[in-house]
C-alpha cells in the first residue's frame, strides 16, 4: 500500500466514509492527486456534514503502512465545491424509482474454485477474454470510483453484481458464474441483466431463462434497492481501499469517528455486505434446487 494510487483511494474513500457517518444521505465525488510532499483534494460533495478534510487526510495515512508521504510534513490543497443537485426521479415519491446516474455496464463474477469464490491467480491474469474482462474489472477500475457514494450506479452495480454472481455459485446454479448489468441514465431499472454460466451450468435451464429469474423473481437491481440491500449508505468504504473490493468476509466492526465540527460518533457497520450467501437459499427454493 505504498503507492500512491492506494494513497489516493484509501483518502479518497476516508473522506466518504466521514460524510455518510455523519450524514448517511451525503452524496460525494473526489479525486485525490498525491506526491511525495504534497497532496490535493479535488472533488464535489452535499452533505449537511461538516468535515474537516485535512484531518481525515492525516487520519488515513497513518493507516497507510510504509507510506512515503508524511502526515504531519505533508502540503493539502483542497479544491472542493458543492455538488450539484441533479434529480432523475421517475416517481419523486417513490425512492425506489430513482433513475441511475449514469449509463455503465458493470461485470461481477465468482467462482467456486476457491473459498472465498474468486479465482486463482494463474486464472485471472490469463489471457482469456472471460478473465481478461474480470481482471480489468477487478483489478484496475474498481479504483476509479473510490471517493463516490454508492448512489453512483458503477459502484454500487459492481458491488451488487458480484453479490449475484457469488451467491448463485454458492447455490449450485454453475461453477463460475458472469453477471452482466446494463443502466441507462435516468431509468431506474436495468436496461439489461445477463448471466453466463461459462458452460459450466449444472442446471437444465439456458443461461437466458437463468437471467430472466434473476431479474423478476429474486434481485431488485434498481440503484435505491441496491443501496438498501447491502447497506451501501454506511461508512464501510475505507476497507474497501485498504483490502480490495472482493474477495473479504463479511465481518461486522464498531467503526470511530470524530470531527472537530461534528463531535465523536461510533457506528457499528457490517463490512464487504456484498460478499454475504444471504441469497442462497431462496435462489434454490425458485430454481428448484436441493
Amino acid at each position: 500500500m505504498n503507492t500512491n494510487k492506494n494513497i489516493s483511494t484509501v483518502i479518497a474513500d476516508s473522506l466518504l466514509d466521514h460524510y455518510l457517518a455523519f450524514d448517511p444521505n451525503s452524496k460525494t465525488s473526489f479525486v485525490i492527486m498525491a506526491a511525495k510532499n504534497s497532496i490535493i483534494v479535488s472533488g464535489e460533495f452535499t452533505s449537511k456534514a461538516c468535515i474537516s478534510v485535512p484531518d481525515v487526510l492525516r487520519e488515513a495515512l497513518y493507516q497507510i503502512e510504509n507510506s512515503e508521504i508524511d502526515p504531519n510534513l505533508c502540503g493539502i490543497l483542497t479544491i472542493i465545491q458543492e455538488l450539484a443537485s441533479v434529480g432523475y426521479d421517475l416517481d419523486r415519491f417513490d425512492p425506489l424509482n430513482k433513475g441511475a446516474d449514469s449509463s455503465v455496464m458493470v461485470f461481477g463474477y465468482a467462482t467456486n474454485e476457491t473459498k472465498n469464490f474468486m479465482p486463482t491467480v494463474p486464472d485471472l491474469t490469463r489471457q482469456l477474454t472471460r478473465c481478461q474482462i474480470i481482471a480489468d474489472m477487478y483489478i484496475n477500475e474498481m479504483n476509479t470510483f473510490c471517493g463516490c457514494d454508492p448512489s453512483k450506479i458503477q459502484r454500487s452495480a459492481s458491488y451488487a453484481a458480484r453479490h449475484i454472481a457469488k451467491n448463485l455459485v454458492a447455490a449450485g446454479i454453475s461453477d463460475e458464474i458472469i453477471v452482466q448489468v446494463a443502466y441507462a441514465v435516468g431509468i431506474a431499472k436495468p436496461v439489461s441483466l445477463f448471466v453466463s454460466t461459462c458452460n459450466k451450468s449444472k442446471i437444465a435451464i439456458s443461461d437466458g431463462e437463468i437471467s430472466h429469474i434473476i431479474a423478476d423473481k429474486i434481485f431488485d437491481m434498481r440503484p435505491k434497492a441496491i443501496e438498501e440491500r447491502l447497506k451501501l449508505r454506511n461508512p464501510i468504504y475505507a476497507e474497501t481501499a485498504l483490502q480490495g473490493h472482493f474477495g473479504q468476509q463479511p465481518l461486522k466492526v464498531l467503526k470511530w469517528f470524530y470531527s472537530k465540527y461534528e463531535g465523536e460518533k461510533k457506528i457499528e457497520v457490517e463490512l464487504f455486505t456484498w460478499e454475504r450467501l444471504d441469497c442462497v437459499d431462496k435462489i434454490k427454493e425458485v430454481f428448484e434446487l436441493k
